[in-house]
């Protein structure tokens, strides 16, 4: 039995060693730097407590405004992307022709984010852009719109640009679902002639509540996090409209070199997304149970 132990450290204490020097000791790093005050150009490192967490959640409004709009982003994005990726994925299982829109469909999904990103901007660009070259040849605008500049519209800009990017992804895991559902209880609606709204809530959706959960977490905790879109496409702003938890973490990271508060931030954010992840575990827990 010893022996039997002692080769198990022996393959397996690299994979421990690696992932403790990579992720545990960063994040302990992290973890004291957020009840520290260090700017490393002014030469400031002292221990402050819980004064930057009292800042964070009863003074920094910037910070809320942050929160704010990653969820909003968050929970727009995801829910849009899974209800046009759950349209194709029944278009793929069921539809004709769906060899060719399996790799139509993973094109966006191949494009490196930052390019996507870069696509996207060019494409809003209130002089050279496509987007209002249709819309006032069609004479939905007389003039150029300023989406990328305009507080109200760049949010949204980013988020159309995300459900481009990433609806292949929630299709195919759903899509996957589907090739899973038992050919017997489809072909038992054919027989007794199920009304598809019927087969759609009382067959297909039990059959694929997992996975329609896992697809969520997932996509919920990527967006959560979203950096590389937005900031390509409008750097946070205007007037940090658009600045998310992420781009206010690097922005107090290296741009205003405030270390201690910074990890700060980083953190909060962290155990929103453990919180987001928990929450939709217990929702999956019990729905197991009921199935």
């Amino acid at each position: 039995m010893k022996q039997e132990l002692k080769d198990r450290l022996l393959f397996l204490g690299p994979l421990l060693i690696l992932p403790g020097l990579l992720v545990a000791w960063p994040l302990f790093e992290i973890v004291i730097l957020g009840f520290k005050t260090r700017v490393t150009l002014f030469g400031i490192d002292r221990w402050v407590g819980l004064d930057n967490y009292q800042y964070l959640f009863g003074g920094d409004f910037r910070f809320w405004k942050s929160v704010t709009n990653t969820l909003y982003f968050t929970g727009v994005s995801v829910m849009l992307e899974f209800f046009i990726g759950f349209v194709f994925a029944l278009y793929l299982r069921f539809g004709a022709g769906s060899v060719w829109w399996k790799t139509i469909l993973l094109l966006p999904w191949a494009i490196p984010n930052v390019v996507s990103a870069r696509l996207w901007q060019w494409m809003f660009h209130s002089e050279a852009g496509i987007v209002n070259h249709i819309l006032q040849t069609l004479g939905a605008v007389k003039a150029p719109v300023y989406w990328l500049a305009n507080p109200d519209l760049a949010l949204h800009a980013a988020i159309l640009a995300d459900v481009w990017k990433t609806t292949p992804f929630m299709t195919l895991l759903l899509f996957a679902g589907l090739q899973r559902v038992p050919e017997s209880l489809l072909m038992a609606a054919r027989v007794d002639r199920t009304p598809p709204l019927r087969l759609l809530m009382r067959i297909l959706l039990p059959a694929l509540r997992r996975v329609i959960l896992t697809a969520l977490v997932l996509r919920f905790l990527d967006a959560f996090r979203v950096f590389d879109v937005i900031y390509v496409m409008t750097g946070g702003g205007p007037a940090n409209s658009t600045e998310t938890l992420s781009i206010y973490a690097y922005r107090t990271y290296f741009q205003a070199l405030q270390f201690g508060y910074g990890s700060s931030v980083a953190l909060v954010q962290v155990g929103m997304m453990i919180a987001l992840t928990w929450l939709v575990a217990a929702v999956l827990k019990d729905r197991r149970q009921t199935v």
